[in-house]
């Protein structure tokens, strides 16, 4: 019914996760076919051997004032290493750890009054947009021989409104809604994402995305698969989706914006769909996902605060966000362990953002 309602109303009704796992045959390999056996980097033995590599790439600290991406990727930062991921670990762990975040900047050509991007300002002011970051990050892997794409695509923000009118994407002209940069790298013959800008810890949004305190990188951007890491990063171009076959961007727009938790605890949404976001009245927003045995989930609902004017007439915003419990509640069905979560909107507010946390069982 809610979705013959939306359509009445022409608003898409999309199950963008049912349409993306149907569609997608997986992920692009360096061949451009789908890559039948993903290499597991999240392996415990994997895992410490680049917690080594982290350490390292955290010694470097001074460099020469004349040192370019090239001489900081051979001479300094990838020096002791022959594989391409502890390359790229080094590489990563040094940029979005030494690199602070700053505003985005439109580069252009100097002689209409524009400036050019250079690297070597970044590395020595240690400061950089999300372009400077991709930018530096692909000159580094190019001058130790790995492949690098530089993407432009729109950065999804957890909790903001769907909106399937942004302009710019198939690789239309203009600017469009592009608001972020990341890279795309080839690394034992599959494609996977890295973010450097995101995973720092002086991104204003890091705190929206990651739960990872203090100083250190969000591992979870390092060679994110691609069929993960479009939950919230849409290309402007679909074939920097590396994806087999790239999916429509209304498709991606329209996924739910995970977080790298959904993907550490191995949950899945279930009977999805665009019409969930349109309530009316008393109804509330049901959302079905499948849970590892081990994991836990606990849910809100946050809305923005709004207040009555001097007048008593208006209702403006207050600032303060009213948050109120949803709930969380586990089953099981044919063996396997799932959770209903159920949220309303609070109070008299026209919309609301509903927040699903996850973690270890007995430390939520």
């Amino acid at each position: 019914e809610r979705a013959e309602r939306c359509a009445m109303l022409d608003q898409p009704v999309i199950a963008p996760v049912d349409v993306l796992l149907q569609t997608a045959e997986g992920d692009e390999g360096l061949d451009g076919l789908p890559i039948g056996f993903l290499t597991d980097f999240e392996n415990p033995n994997v895992k410490k051997n680049l917690e080594l590599v982290d350490k390292s790439a955290r010694f470097v600290n001074s460099v020469p004032p004349t040192t370019n991406a090239a001489g900081l990727a051979q001479g300094y930062v990838c020096r002791p290493y022959r594989s391409e991921a502890q390359r790229l670990r080094a590489i990563f762990t040094w940029v979005a750890e030494k690199v602070g975040w700053e505003e985005d900047f439109e580069f252009g050509d100097p002689e209409n009054g524009g400036e050019l991007l250079d690297t070597r300002r970044v590395i020595h002011s240690r400061r950089g947009c999300s372009e400077e970051i991709a930018t530096l990050v692909a000159e580094m892997c190019s001058s130790v021989g790995i492949h690098c794409e530089i993407v432009r695509g729109y950065l999804k923000k957890p909790g903001e409104a769907l909106d399937l009118a942004i302009e710019g994407f198939n690789g239309a002209a203009g600017s469009g809604r592009g608001n972020h940069f990341w890279n795309a790298v080839v690394v034992d013959g599959e494609y996977r994402i890295l973010d450097a800008s995101l995973s720092g810890p002086t991104h204003p949004r890091r705190g929206e995305f990651s739960s990872v305190a203090g100083q250190a990188a969000e591992s979870w951007y390092f060679l994110a698969r691609p069929m993960e890491v479009c939950y919230t990063h849409v290309p402007l171009v679909p074939e920097q989706q590396h994806i087999i076959p790239p999916i429509s961007p209304d498709v991606l727009l329209a996924l739910p914006c995970a977080c790298p938790p959904f993907f550490r605890y191995g949950l899945q949404m279930q009977d999805f769909d665009t019409s969930l976001l349109s309530l009316e009245n008393l109804e509330l927003a049901q959302v079905t996902i499948a849970a590892e045995e081990g994991t836990e989930l606990v849910a809100e609902v946050e809305a923005k605060g709004f207040v009555k004017d001097a007048d008593g007439e208006f209702f403006v915003e207050s600032g303060e966000g009213v948050k109120k419990r949803a709930l969380a509640q586990p089953e099981w069905k044919s063996g396997a362990k799932r959770f209903v979560v159920k949220g309303c909107v609070p109070g008299d507010e026209g919309e609301a953002v509903l927040k699903i946390y996850a973690g270890k069982k007995g430390l939520m």
